[in-house]
C-alpha cells in the first residue's frame, strides 16, 4: 500500500510539472486570452482516461489495477480533473441514465461557476 501511494505521488508531481509545460508552451489563460493550455490539458486527460478506462491498461501492463490508479488518480488528477468528471458522466450514458448524466454535469458545470465567483467575492472582500 506504501508503495502505491508513493507511485500515486510521483506521478501526481509529473502530471503537474506536465500541466505547467503545456501551460508554458500555449498561449493564453483566463482572462489573458483564450485558455488553449486549459483546453489541451482536458482534452489530453480525457483521452488518456479513456484509453485506460477502456482497458489498455489491462492489455498491455502488468498489474493494471496499480497503473490504474497511478495514471487516474496520480497523473491524471493532477494534469486536470476535468477527465474525471468528463468520465463520470459517460458512465451514465454507458448505462443508460442520459438523464442523470446531463443533470451530473449540469450541477458540476454550474456549481463550478457559482463557486468560483464566490471565491473571487470572498477575495475581494478581504
Amino acid at each position: 500500500m506504501l508503495q502505491q501511494v508513493f507511485f500515486v505521488g510521483m506521478a501526481g508531481a509529473f502530471g503537474t510539472l506536465a500541466r505547467f509545460g503545456l501551460q508554458s508552451l500555449l498561449p493564453g489563460t483566463a482572462g489573458a486570452g483564450f485558455p488553449w493550455s486549459t483546453l489541451a490539458a482536458n482534452g489530453i486527460g480525457c483521452f488518456i482516461f479513456g484509453l485506460i478506462w477502456g482497458g489498455v491498461g489491462e492489455r498491455f501492463f502488468v498489474g493494471a489495477g496499480d497503473v490504474r490508479n497511478i495514471v487516474l488518480v496520480g497523473f491524471l488528477g493532477a494534469f486536470t480533473t476535468f477527465s474525471s468528471l468528463a468520465a463520470e458522466g459517460a458512465y451514465y450514458f454507458k448505462v443508460g441514465q442520459p438523464a442523470v448524466a446531463a443533470g451530473y454535469l449540469c450541477l458540476q458545470i454550474c456549481a463550478g461557476l457559482v463557486l468560483v465567483f464566490a471565491g473571487l467575492a470572498v477575495a475581494k472582500s478581504l
